[in-house]
């Protein structure tokens, strides 16, 4: 994602993981230095002559450890110095996920797809991150029902990649099935348009946690799945509470 052009740079962008810094051909830019929102030194990038981009780590998941790394959201203060003169520019880093669409999948190759919910998610921020975890409250299955995880770096997901991190960049989408199967009924009759609605949380690598209500109309052929009496439906209509 590349961002509007700013002062002294050609260009600023986010890939993946990092923010890379574009300068003008003929620059005489010799160090740049990110300064985070609380106006602490973030990294500094010594910049040689003829070099014209820089790179800054901004997140590392560092899978199932606890020191797993994720820069502050909020708006950082990029610093270039050369021999004559000192430029600054604001840079906003910060996403903004929000629950796009929801799905019964379909295809997928998981076993049992149809007590799954495949969850479209969206970043309309300006910041990368990652999602680690979904869960729901008040699901038909209650081992669906689960307390979110405290650590980030614990990714625990079926898809799109089992139990690893996938990366966010600002304006893009992406589509994750979490290990909880909530659309397992307690009756067979379940699947004939018993509407029901329960919550769904997503839980994001800056630690915060995105919830929305899910609206849910079962339809299709039954079937009994397990644990030993409880039931899938063959066509599941979904959709966000508030959409129309």
């Amino acid at each position: 994602m590349q961002t509007d052009i700013p002062t002294f740079t050609k260009a600023i962008a986010i890939e993946e993981r990092d923010l890379v810094v574009t300068l003008p051909d003929g620059h005489d830019i010799e160090e740049l230095t990110l300064v985070d929102p609380d106006g602490q030194h973030f990294a500094t990038r010594p910049i040689q002559t003829g070099v014209t981009q820089a790179r800054f780590e901004l997140l590392d998941p560092r899978l199932w450890g606890a020191d797993y790394v994720h820069y502050e959201p909020g708006t950082y203060e990029l610093v270039g110095v050369s021999e004559e003169r000192t430029e600054k520019q604001e840079i906003p880093l910060e996403p903004d996920i929000r629950i796009a669409d929801v799905r019964q999948p379909t295809g997928s190759g998981i076993s049992g797809e149809e007590s799954l919910i495949e969850v479209e998610v969206e970043n309309l921020g300006t910041g990368p991150t990652w999602i680690y975890e979904i869960t729901y409250a008040d699901a038909p299955y209650w081992g669906a029902n689960n307390e979110m995880g405290d650590n980030p770096g614990q990714v625990y997901l079926i898809s799109p990649n089992p139990n690893q991190a996938t990366i966010l960049e600002p304006k893009e989408k992406g589509r994750y099935v979490g290990f909880g199967r909530p659309l397992l009924f307690e009756s067979e009759s379940a699947c004939h348009g018993t509407q029901v609605e329960f919550g769904i949380q997503i839980g994001l690598g800056t630690g915060s946690v995105v919830s929305d209500e899910i609206v849910v109309l079962p339809n299709g052929n039954s079937k009994e799945s397990y644990p030993q009496g409880r039931w899938s439906c063959g066509s599941v209509e979904l959709r966000i509470r508030d959409e129309k």
